[in-house]
């Protein structure tokens, strides 16, 4: 005759079977609620391996529901039971609790917890391992979907176990066409060649990834997925696509979305804003996704470092883009600053390239420097556009510091290493540096050329960005020119340069601006050229940019001169030479110093004058700039005699 023990045991194992059908079929309250019917009769009289394989059923249960902390309770009242033995009685209490080890690590994950959920995931495959001599199949696929998670996971540690159980897990999932283990895998991978600068695979990778996930129905690894899609679409100039996936996620606020993938997510979204001309909307999003890169890097997810480095590009860019020179160089300088793991990557060639263009007018010294580390990398990383934009910023600078014997050849190879990579708007950028060196060292001929073969390949390839740069490029050399005509064409290209950089945000709109002054200037209408030098002064001032600000007064100095307002003039030239002065341009002081003595020998101030030359002609023989020494000595007799 059954005792009492034994109808309670039969009644839990009822309980526990229509438990398991209705878990089978979905019904987890159900599910759950005679889970907890059958463990409230075992605990009186069940052995601890037959609650515990209840308390790890329930625990399964209620995560599926997304009741974490529930399930962790259930767990750990499981793990006081002791452990089960791996027999063929237990296998499947087993495989479930291997599978629950696994989905608590994917929540730690979540959680932004990878410590926890590295440990889990760890005991996971170790205990799958053992498995397989109980069960080969089950242990050898809850071994490698352990391993696949934690690929993603660790995704950021660079030791070689992590990438071979990556590759392992894929390969398993590969041959047994099981489209969990194979999408989990990508995404460790997509995510690891995105970092590590193969953004086409990642691409691939993870497209993949999506694709295999999504008929998973496991929502937390989509969501990943596409989150790391993202940012490979932002890497491989795919950026309109780049904002839409963004957009969705972002916008569904998924309760399963990882504070990793939600940091992905916006690194991509304020990366692809500033390449779509969205510069202040890109700066906030940029700003939000560095506050949660230092988070998640504080907590051990390297991932945050490698966001983070991108942020502070990408704010970069967008403040270069809307002339803030000085925060932009302030953005690529906490760039360069970052830690060693990033020195090796695009991130810092982007830095140091951006670094470089923004002191190109302030401090060109510095800037060669910066050139000069990012030809370097580039070379090293056999990155040939980087290389063909380093060695135009080179020669821009060494133009910039007068030794045009040393910019040439720099600029023909820039130009020769732009043509080999076949990348139009990296062509186009060194035409458009190309006119601007030409056109300072006064050879206007070649000055015009080179913009107008910029200005046919940014309208060839409709891009506009550069399209207005090329505008300018073309107007400038025009008004250099020193004919009529060409001044009368220039104020066109110069008027069209500046109308399409209010759409483009093109930075250089002061120069256009002065530009279009000197080319009014040219063809006699005064006003308008002191109208708009007087605006690219604003913009200068406004933007914190005292080299232009040199520039723009003593623009209009010498156009008070010659309109002989020699009074304004003065003032206009002390001023241009105090700044240079502060700056240490020497050359900017000692050319201005020229205009004010010549202004002060209209009012017949011959001391003033004489004292303004022989300032000028001191700080020319410095420089070694022979020619003007020569041109200032004239003056200089002139006056004196």
């Amino acid at each position: 005759m059954p005792t009492a023990d034994d109808l309670k045991q039969s009644m839990s194992a009822k309980l526990v079977q229509m438990a398991d059908n209705h878990y089978q079929l979905g019904q987890l309250d159900k599910a759950i609620d005679y889970y907890r019917q059958a463990m409230a009769i075992a605990r009186e009289s069940a052995e601890p391996a037959v609650q515990r394989r209840i308390l790890v059923n329930l625990a399964l249960s209620v995560l599926r529901l997304g009741e974490f902390d529930h399930a962790r309770e259930y767990y750990d009242q499981a793990l006081h039971l002791g452990h089960l033995a791996a027999d063929l009685q237990d296998a499947q209490t087993e495989s479930n609790e291997i599978l629950l080890l696994i989905q608590l690590g994917k929540i730690y994950y979540q959680q932004g917890n990878l410590e926890k959920a590295g440990l889990h995931l760890e005991t996971a495959a170790t205990r799958a391992l053992d498995f397989r001599s109980v069960d080969d199949r089950a242990g050898a696929r809850l071994q490698h979907l352990a391993h696949a998670c934690l690929g993603f996971v660790r995704v950021s540690n660079p030791a070689a176990e992590s990438q071979e159980n990556r590759q392992s897990a894929l390969t398993y999932g590969e041959s047994t066409n099981d489209e969990q283990i194979v999408g989990t895998a990508l995404i460790g991978i997509g995510l690891t060649e995105a970092l590590i600068e193969h953004p086409a695979k990642s691409v691939n990778s993870l497209k993949e990834a999506v694709a295999k996930l999504h008929t998973t129905r496991d929502q937390m690894l989509d969501v990943e997925a596409r989150a790391c899609l993202c940012l490979s679409l932002v890497e491989t100039d795919q950026s309109e696509n780049a904002v839409y996936i963004a957009h969705e996620i972002l916008d569904q606020e998924h309760a399963n979305l990882s504070e990793r993938a939600r940091c992905v997510v916006l690194t991509a979204l304020g990366l692809a804003q500033s390449m779509t001309g969205e510069a202040s909307a890109s700066i906030d999003t940029l700003h939000e996704s560095m506050a949660l890169s230092r988070d998640i890097l504080n907590r051990g997810d390297g991932v945050g470092l490698w966001m983070l480095g991108r942020s502070f590009v990408g704010v970069g860019n967008a403040h270069e883009e809307s002339g803030n020179i000085k925060e932009a160089l302030a953005a690529y300088l906490e760039a360069l600053n970052l830690p060693q793991e990033i020195k090796e990557t695009s991130i810092h060639l982007k830095a140091l390239l951006g670094a470089g263009a923004m002191r190109l007018q302030s401090n060109p010294e510095q800037a060669r420097q910066q050139f000069d580390l990012a030809r370097s990398a580039a070379q090293a990383s056999s990155n040939r556009i980087a290389e063909a934009l380093a060695l135009a910023g080179l020669a821009q600078a060494e133009a910039a510091l007068g030794n045009l014997n040393e910019a040439y050849p720099l600029l023909e190879h820039a130009l020769v290493t732009a043509e080999e990579t076949g990348d139009q708007p990296t062509r186009c950028l060194i035409y458009v540096a190309s006119s601007t060196i030409y056109r300072n060292a006064g050879k206007s001929n070649k000055a015009i050329k080179y913009a107008e073969l910029a200005l046919e390949l940014a309208r060839a390839n409709h891009i506009k960005r550069l399209e207005s740069q090329a505008l300018g490029s073309l107007g400038l050399a025009l008004t250099v020119a020193g004919d009529a005509g060409k001044a009368v064409q220039a104020v066109e290209y110069l008027l069209e340069a500046l109308e399409l950089a209010k759409v483009t945000g093109d930075y250089r709109r002061q120069t256009y601006l002065g530009g279009l002054g000197a080319a009014y200037a040219a063809i006699g209408e005064a006003q308008k050229a002191v109208d708009l030098y007087s605006q690219a002064l604003a913009e200068a001032r406004e933007n914190d940019d005292r080299s232009g600000e040199v520039i723009w007064l003593a623009n209009l100095a010498n156009l008070y001169a010659y309109l002989g307002h020699t009074k304004r003039a003065i003032e206009r030239y002390q001023q241009a030479i105090k700044i240079s002065e502060e700056l240490g341009d020497q050359a900017a002081q000692a050319s201005t110093l020229v205009g004010l003595g010549l202004a002060y020998s209209e009012l017949d101030q011959l001391h003033n004058a004489v004292t303004a030359l022989k300032s000028a002609r001191a700080l020319f023989r410095e420089l070694g700039d022979q020619k003007s020494l020569a041109q200032t000595d004239e003056l200089l007799a002139q006056i004196e005699a």
